[in-house]
């Protein structure tokens, strides 16, 4: 494994991003979604001026505590936790029921849930959902929510971030799940690190130039 792994790290959140504090270095990292977000999406933008800032804002917020909350159901489903356990979040059992059947089916072996890494090469860090093995391989899986259903060239972005995840444990694959609140089904995503870590490499280097000017 390229990457050691960090349970418990000290994070700074600011309105540049997160930052993962090294724990052996002391070197501050961003995080791979504070470079990515750097960049803007000009599908995003355009969604910003048609709600209007506000509800854009309060949108995302909503997103961002719903995505939480599902995480760490899906942490605790995989390690066992939660298999016969009723929510009491109708709204949260009822989304997630849409990635379960792929993970019972799919989902051979945990390697680990939820650990810090810092790939030393991009100089970046981040958090992995889920290593373990999906039909008898390892992968990253990376768990998702959307309000709708998303389609393949807007999720780009998933795929570079996982793709930093599986090089900074020395792997190839890995599969993205997605939960759309609008749609019955999860959308599963398979994908390759070679096509998308040359991708994120790019924008890393801007992301270094601009904040070195």
């Amino acid at each position: 494994m390229k990457s050691k792994l960090y349970e418990t790290v000290e994070t700074i959140e600011g309105n540049s991003g997160r930052f993962y504090i090294h724990p052996d270095t002391g070197k501050k990292y961003p995080s791979v979604t504070t470079v990515l977000s750097f960049f803007k999406d000009k599908g995003i933008e355009k969604w910003k001026k048609k709600v209007g800032e506000e509800e854009a804002a309060r949108i995302l917020r909503t997103a961002g505590i719903r995505g939480t909350e599902f995480h760490n159901y899906a942490e605790n489903y995989v390690l066992g936790y939660e298999k016969n356990k009723v929510l009491k979040n109708y709204f949260l059992e009822h989304n997630f029921n849409k990635i379960r059947p792929h993970l019972d089916k799919n989902l051979t072996k945990v390697h680990f849930t939820e650990q810090a890494i810092f790939h030393e090469e991009l100089e970046v860090a981040g958090r992995i959902d889920l290593f373990g093995q999906w039909l008898g391989r390892d992968k990253i899986i990376d768990f998702k929510t959307a309000r709708k259903e998303k389609e393949l060239n807007h999720i780009y972005k998933y795929f570079m971030q996982a793709s930093v995840y599986a090089d900074s444990i020395g792997i190839d694959d890995f599969v993205i799940l997605i939960a759309p609140e609008g749609s019955p089904q999860a959308q599963i995503f398979s994908g390759n690190k070679t096509k998308y870590l040359p991708l994120f490499t790019q924008l890393r280097n801007k992301y270094k130039e601009v904040h070195n000017i």
